[in-house]
């Protein structure tokens, strides 16, 4: 009898230290929580110089869903403008009422869907993802918190979420995401997510007027006429002439950094060049991996004509150079990143983005190429061309690339170890300054 008690007595403690550790949601439903690692990780990758990709991570926790919880079906059907919406989660009453305020309708989904068509993240997911992209979007900017999703696909979260951050550069108010992912009988139920933003509602109204104020002085030079081509470089050229690289400088994984500062780190470039480009309608995302010495870094992957090129503004300025304790670059700007090719950029760059990213192959509208400044073969009357066109222009400095490795080699010979450059620097000069990239067989000169 003494041990039927025992045993009674330890279950009802069992029982009350159960009760202990559950809470009742605002639906309702009891839950026990605890926590799970964040999408991305918990650990931050510096980049760059030191910079860190940290402002797109998510930080998560499970919860168990009690069996009382009451389910129904999207109240507003599943379609809409032709559009299936489908949610695989399980949602409450109170679920969908919290969609409904924080902006995610049906109507509203599908209208984000068409609105986001051309970006490059949103059009290389499939139509599931696609759905939940354009959910996550409205969350963002609605600046609401705790949405219940569509999807309880944790990885794909992560995946989309990750595009949604690449593709808009405007979301500067919010740094990584946490969710609760609630469950029954081990089986995911629904998750909701809530941004971690960084101001207020006032507070991103101020900054969005100030930003809008300093990108219409940053374009106020552009000509009307600008093709694809001269926008990409404008835009190049201006975000290098007025941004310093600075591993301390406030925002620096937002556009805040670049257009509010003037200092920031390569992830604030990239969205920098990538905000500018789509005021221009210039095709543009933010590309994530590393460089070949192992530190996390971003760029840009941009349309010219019909045709991607990768472009790196933060390797372009000769602050990140001098950051690097390097030696100082001879200009302030170094075109060498600017339209480059996949086979190019992977000399130097490894990709590691969370989707799938053209091969770059056509050089039409690189840099070089574009502006007559490449060799195919050791060419000296292009050579003298391209000095005298320089000092015709008062540039401080010539730039020339060479096709490949054998003319690289070759112009090396003539113009410097026999010494023809200085008839092409000018009379009298009897110094020479010039930097080198073997990577990419380009040689810069200072007049």
């Amino acid at each position: 009898m003494k041990k039927y008690i025992v045993l009674l007595s330890i279950f009802i403690l069992f029982f009350v230290g159960i009760l202990i550790t559950t809470r009742i949601l605002d639906d309702g439903s009891e839950v026990s929580e605890r926590p799970v690692a964040g999408l991305f990780g918990n650990n931050s990758a510096s980049s760059s110089g030191g910079d860190v990709l940290d402002s797109m991570h998510g930080q998560g926790k499970e919860l168990e869903m009690s069996a009382e919880t009451v389910f129904v079906d999207n109240p507003e059907g599943n379609y809409s403008a032709e559009i299936e919406i489908t949610v695989e989660a399980k949602l409450s009453g109170e679920d969908w009422n919290i969609r409904n305020e924080a902006g995610l309708t049906n109507s509203n989904i599908a209208s984000t869907m068409k609105e986001c068509s051309g970006m490059y993240g949103y059009a290389n997911l499939d139509a599931s993802q696609k759905q939940l992209y354009a959910e996550i979007l409205l969350v963002y900017r609605g600046q609401t918190s705790k949405v219940p999703l569509c999807s309880i696909d944790e990885k794909m979260v992560e995946t989309v979420s990750t595009c949604v951050l690449l593709d808009h550069p405007e979301i500067f108010y919010a740094e990584g995401y946490s969710y609760e992912q609630y469950l029954f009988a081990g089986n995911i139920q629904k998750i909701l997510y809530s941004p971690n933003y960084t101001m207020t509602s006032v507070q991103i109204a101020q900054q969005e007027n100030m930003i809008a104020q300093a990108v219409d002085n940053y374009l106020a030079q552009l000509p009307a006429n600008a093709t694809d081509y001269d926008k990409v470089k404008y835009v190049y050229e201006m975000i290098i002439l007025n941004t310093e690289y600075n591993l301390e400088a406030p925002d620096n994984q937002n556009i805040c950094s670049v257009f509010l500062g003037g200092e920031s780190v390569c992830l604030g470039y990239a969205k920098a060049v990538q905000y500018l480009l789509q005021q221009l309608n210039v095709e543009a995302t933010v590309i994530t991996g590393s460089v070949i010495s192992g530190e996390s870094h971003a760029w840009n992957l941009v349309k010219v004509n019909g045709q991607y090129y990768y472009l790196d503004a933060t390797w372009g300025d000769a602050s990140y150079t001098s950051a690097g304790g390097e030696e100082r670059a001879l200009s302030n700007i170094n075109y060498d990143y600017l339209c480059i090719t996949t086979q190019d950029l992977l000399k130097t760059h490894i990709i590691e983005h969370p989707i799938s990213v053209p091969n770059c192959i056509v050089q039409i509208d690189n840099y070089y190429v574009k502006e007559g400044l490449y060799l195919t073969s050791m060419d000296t009357m292009l050579v003298e061309n391209i000095f005298n066109t320089a000092k015709s222009q008062g540039r401080t400095c010539v730039a020339i690339r060479c096709s490949n490795s054998t003319v690289y080699q070759e112009f090396q010979t003539n113009m410097l170890d026999n010494q023809h450059i200085f008839q092409y620097l000018g009379s009298g000069t009897t110094t020479l300054a010039y930097t080198t990239n073997d990577k990419l067989y380009t040689y810069t000169f200072m007049l």
